[in-house]
């Protein structure tokens, strides 16, 4: 191995838990492997270098130590300190200090030393640290006092004093790790990243396993970027919303005060404009009232003249009135016998007789087209029945034959009546019986319907359930134990990282076993014992907690088993083939205190006879103990389910069957009882309306004959007046009287016309008085209107003068530069003084309802003057300088905002932040050409490796800019600016302490690494190409990734030691494979610390190791045996030299 600028060469440890005092000496800045069996101290001794390097940052304490109990009663540094162990408690109950410590290669080949002590007197106290870092061997600390002969640790102030002034004793943990992060690893930054590493690269087995793919494991090892540019990033933008809120507050305020403003400046606008609309009423009205007035002057004069003229007319026709008073009684004297009379009364006789007989005429005429019309309906009625009645009768006989219950009675009734044609017997017909019926038989269908149909659900169910059963059976490749959640228990458990060992997988039978034995030992021990579920010690107390949640499950570990293994088992199970842990776990499940499990036979039955109980046994045969019996019994199974299927599918079809008959005869009745009821009720309904026809038409008979009676008897009493009209006009000849009715008449129609004349000029002579005088008492009041309208309209012109100081001509502003003049009634005046006058009150009601806003108001404190319309703040200032103030302020809050936005950008984010990201892309990038140069280099059993960056498609032109950018590229600092605007939501809502997503650049890439077979082209290692080969073979890959980051890591600038951690290594890996990766690690300058039960450091590829063979004895005091390999000229080993001798390897003597 080319040394390191710095290596690790020693290691002491002073009562470091089971450590009394030992040195472990490295050579040559080689790696280190520990070797021994578990719980020997191996990884106690890995802690010790973890902990001197990080003094307990990010680092985890052996987990083994806490296996039961809580994590407070397992492996603590007080316990370090106190020497506890799960078996013994606690050996140094009077307290002790500890001291461990490394020896550093450093600086031009000189030694450097650091170390920390601690001291405790109980496991629930306070523990006293200190601490060295100073250049000088290992030997020349004074841990160690000597003191009647025997040596003792140091106390913390003896160790002080020992070390002198400016001796490198460091009084707390902190200062420790400010000087080892500076000394060793390049500051404070590097050191939390080397401390998170080597922290991982310890449970670096767990954590591979556990990953999906590389990307994420790749991703996970990458160091964290540091919070602090991310954190002045975020609090500059928060401080730049925190300023852009303030502004955005200016701004609603100002909006708020302009909104005030506004509503002022319309209540003012409105107020004028209800003054100019009082002052074109008042102009409208007196121009109104002028023209009326005017028109009223011609009307009282028109009506004098009327009524003199009408009065002159009277007079006249009362004279002509008298003259035809008597001219009528000179003709009256003239006929003294009245004919002229009779004739007369005769004549309006005819005249009415006439008009009846026509009438009766008429009324026959209508009454025959209503019997004509009431005796077609009848017809038709009557035919359409009987023809629904003929396609009646015999469907209903068809559908009778497929009815359940007889119908014969209701087919009787109807054909009587179809031979009666009776249509009251049709509505006599009742088929409630027969509905009736159908529903009972329907009820008794639906039943059985339904229950067929829960039958088919319940077997569909099954057959569902059987065929999930059978596609899970078909999918395993052994039988499960039968019991619940068994499998969903497993499965938790190995997401979790843990190796659970099913107890029956660990069990084997004898060949020789009979299969019924096997039955009866498996019945015997039982599905719950077998299948307990047996977890090493260091994976128990997680598996307790998982198994906390699952009932019925049962977990052990090799601390709960006996030693002793009964005499029945041995005859029974191969102890060769099968699990020694899982023996002696049966073993202390089925212990009896000597009661051995025995069959009999009783009465031809099998009989167990166990512990307290004898119980016969079912004979089922065994499932689970042997892989044979386990692929039988899986196999049976799937025999058994799909038999189970068919049988389901035989009684679902004849199920189906059942349904679709039952279906058919449920619609049939439905059917029948729908076509009864429809039919018989149209039926009876159109025998209803046959029999109300027949009734109608008789009676519409009867009216007809009444109707000819009565127009035969107005025709013969016509022809007895025009007879006796004949004879009265012979008489009246006789006389010379003819001529004497037609005089009178005359002169009475002209009577009549006249007197007509009279009254309506009598009425017209009393309208038009009192119209004139209505006409006179309205002048006089508009002459009133008139004064007062043209005193409003003054009062008016005067309050627009106040308001309109500059306007002169208040007629010419209001009429024309108002648009005053479009208005043509007062109506629509009035409508606009009114939209005004309620503007006016809104906006008052805004203006109090804005002045009180629960987010400004109480800031300003506002009073509005509703008469002056004026708004003014608690300190007496009007709104319009109020506004101002505002928005100068407003003003100079935006340039602050602009100058911090250029400082945040142009110093942090130009400069701060993308030397950063610049800086670590850069070395993800040479990393990356780094270590394929070395993978291309080496093969790993046949297989080269190579490590490839993707950019995501959403950060490739990100990652572009920085690398790229400069001060004479505007568009790049524009899609800068573009990228912080976009993703500044997501930055900002970073919590404290956290990296933005978008700015963390192991978030820009995808990570993949490429497996090739020598002279083929590459395959992406995805997560399916993951689980392809050995464990072995998968497990380089992951070992190739921990040692690249390494070096990654290791490669900053000032880091001098590149010490890395592994709690059993290369797990599975074969030697070639193993030798390949540990040359690699040589290659990049790696210092290994490993702790494997079997794995040793004497490799061709190993230039210098030590390896430290670790035991305990029974009183838990540790021996160390070491090996040193040396291999100078680092040669390749021969495979095909068949001469060459093994050397075996013997450790030196204990340390």
């Amino acid at each position: 191995m080319q040394k390191t600028a710095y290596f690790i060469r020693s290691i002491r440890m002073i009562n470091f838990h089971n450590f009394t005092d030992e040195t472990i000496n490295i050579e040559d800045g080689g790696h280190l492997f520990l070797l021994g069996d578990n719980g020997c101290g191996k990884t106690t001794i890995l802690d010790a270098v973890h902990y001197v390097l990080t003094a307990g940052q990010s680092m985890e304490w052996n987990s083994a130590a806490r296996m039961s109990g809580s994590k407070r009663d397992g492996r603590r540094v007080q316990g370090i300190i106190l020497r506890y162990n799960l078996d013994t408690g606690v050996i140094n109950t009077k307290g002790a200090i500890s001291y461990v410590a490394l020896e550093i290669i450093g600086r031009n080949g000189k030694p450097l030393t650091i170390g920390m002590g601690m001291s405790a007197t109980a496991m629930d106290e306070k523990i006293s640290f200190w601490g060295i870092v100073r250049e000088c061997p290992l030997t020349d600390v004074p841990f160690l006092l000597e003191e009647d002969g025997r040596f003792r640790p140091a106390s913390r102030e003896e160790f002080k004093d020992k070390l002198g002034s400016g001796s490198g004793f460091i009084s707390s943990r902190k200062n420790y790790r400010q000087d080892i992060a500076n000394r060793l690893f390049g500051g404070e930054e590097s050191y939390q990243d080397i401390c998170r590493f080597l922290a991982m690269g310890k449970a670096y087995r767990e954590i591979s396993a556990g990953a999906a793919d590389y990307h994420a494991l790749f991703k996970r090892l990458l160091p964290e970027p540091r919070t602090a540019i991310f954190v002045q990033i975020i609090e500059a933008l928060r401080t730049l919303d925190e300023s852009q809120t303030i502004l955005d507050d200016l701004d609603r305020k100002l909006s708020w005060l302009n909104e005030l403003r506004i509503i002022v400046s319309d209540i003012s606008e409105q107020r004028q404009a209800m003054q100019r609309y009082d002052w074109l009423l008042c102009r409208f009205n007196s121009n109104r009232i002028a023209e009326e007035q005017g028109a009223i002057k011609q009307k009282i004069q028109a009506g004098k003249e009327q009524l003199l003229h009408s009065k002159s007319e009277l007079v006249s026709f009362k004279r002509l009135d008298r003259d035809f008073e008597e001219r009528l009684d000179t003709l009256k004297a003239k006929d003294t016998s009245g004919l002229v009379v009779q004739e007369k009364r005769i004549q309006l006789d005819i005249a009415t007789e006439k008009v009846d007989l026509n009438k009766g005429k008429e009324k026959l005429k209508t009454e025959q087209s209503r019997w004509q019309h009431d005796e077609k309906m009848f017809t038709e009625q009557q035919k359409l029945f009987l023809k629904k009645l003929t396609l009646f009768i015999p469907d209903l006989a068809k559908r009778a034959t497929t009815l359940p219950f007889s119908i014969s009675t209701l087919q009787n009734e109807l054909d009587q009546f179809s031979r009666n044609r009776d249509y009251t017997l049709l509505s006599a017909i009742d088929i409630r019986e027969h509905v009736e019926q159908s529903d009972k038989y329907l009820e008794s269908c639906h039943q059985d319907l339904a229950r067929l149909l829960d039958r088919e659900q319940n077997l569909q169910d099954e057959i569902n359930k059987q065929e999930k059963n059978l596609a899970e059976r078909e999918k395993q490749s052994e039988i499960y134990p039968d019991l619940p959640h068994y499998q969903e228990c497993l499965r938790t458990m190995q997401q979790n990282i843990l190796s659970p060992r099913p107890l029956y997988l660990g069990l084997e039978w004898l060949p020789t076993v009979k299969l019924k034995v096997q039955e009866y030992i498996e019945e015997c021990i039982g599905e719950e014992i077998l299948a307990i579920l047996f977890f090493r010690e260091s994976e128990y107390e997680h598996a307790r907690k998982i198994a906390a949640h699952h009932a019925a499950i049962r977990i052990s570990c090799e601390k709960r088993t006996t030693e002793t293994i009964p005499d029945w088992m041995r005859p029974v199970f191969d102890f060769q083939n099968s699990d020694p842990e899982c023996l002696r776990c049966l073993a202390t499940e089925m212990e009896s205190d000597g009661l051995q499990p025995q069959v009999t036979l009783v009465d031809g039955e099998v009989l167990l006879a166990f512990r307290s109980h004898e119980r016969a046994l079912y004979g089922r045969p065994s499932r689970l103990i042997g892989g044979e019996s386990r692929k039988r019994a899986l196999a049976a199974e799937i025999r058994s389910i799909r038999n189970e299927l068919k049988s389901l599918g035989r009684d679902k079809r004849e199920v189906s069957r059942s349904i679709k008959v039952s279906t058919q005869q449920q619609e049939s009745l439905n059917d029948f009882k729908v076509f009864l009821q429809e039919n018989i009720l149209e039926l009876q309904g159109v025998s209803q309306k046959l029999k109300a026809l027949m009734q109608q038409l008789e009676f519409q008979q009867e009216r007809l004959q009444a109707q000819r009676e009565t127009t035969d008897s107005h025709q013969q009493a016509l022809e007895s007046l025009i007879l006796r009209q004949k004879e009265l006009g012979e008489r009246i000849a006789g006389e010379g009287l003819a001529y004497l009715e037609r005089k009178m008449n005359r002169l009475k129609n002209r009577k009549t016309t006249n007197q007509t004349k009279i009254q309506e000029l009598n009425q017209e002579i009393g309208g038009d008085k009192r119209e004139l005088v209505q006409l006179q008492e309205r002048a006089a009041k508009l002459v009133v209107n008139l004064t007062e309208s043209e005193r409003q309209k003054e009062e008016t012109e005067t309050k627009l003068r106040e308001i309109l100081p500059d306007v002169e001509d208040i007629a010419h502003y209001v009429l024309k530069s108002k648009k005053g003049q479009q208005f043509k009634t007062s109506e629509a005046i009035e409508k606009e003084l009114n939209n005004s006058a309620v503007a006016v009150g809104t906006g008052a009601n805004q203006i109090r309802a804005k002045v009180n806003d629960p987010e400004f108001g109480g800031g300003f404190r506002f009073h509005y003057e509703e008469d002056e319309n004026e708004l003014r703040d608690f300190r007496q200032q009007s709104l319009a300088a109020i506004i101002e103030q505002q928005a100068t302020a407003l003003t100079g809050q935006k340039e602050v905002i602009n100058d911090r936005t250029r400082k945040l950008f142009k110093q942090i984010i130009m400069t701060d932040l993308l030397d950063y990201l610049r800086e670590h892309v850069g070395e993800l990038d040479q990393m990356i050409r780094r270590i394929n140069t070395r993978l291309g280099q080496r093969s790993f059993g046949g297989q080269r490796y190579r490590f490839r960056l993707r950019p995501l498609a959403q950060y490739k032109r990100l990652i572009a800019i920085i690398k790229q950018i400069s001060s004479f590229d505007p568009l790049a600092e524009k899609e800068l600016e573009t990228f912080f605007a976009d993703n500044r939501e997501a930055i900002i809502s970073t919590e404290a302490g956290s990296i933005p997503e978008e700015l963390d650049y192991r978030n820009w890439y995808k990570y993949e690494l490429e497996v090739s077979t020598i002279g083929e082209k590459g395959v992406v290692m995805d997560r399916r190409t993951k689980s392809i080969g050995s464990g072995g073979e998968q497990a380089v890959p992951n070992y190739l990734l921990i040692l690249t980051i390494a070096h990654f890591l290791y490669q900053r600038k000032k880091i001098r030691l590149n010490a890395l951690l592994f709690d059993e290594a290369f797990y599975g890996i074969d030697g070639g494979r193993r030798d390949q990766l540990l040359g690699f690690a040589t290659d990049l300058d790696l210092q290994l610390f490993i702790a494997s039960p079997d794995q040793d450091g004497v490799r061709q590829e190993v230039k210098h190791s030590t390896t430290l063979l670790v035991k305990k004895d029974s009183d838990f005091n540790i021996h160390l045996y070491p090996f040193h390999w040396q291999n100078p000229a680092n040669r390749q080993m021969d495979l095909f030299n068949q001469n060459a001798k093994d050397k075996p390897v013997v450790f030196d003597r204990e340390l």
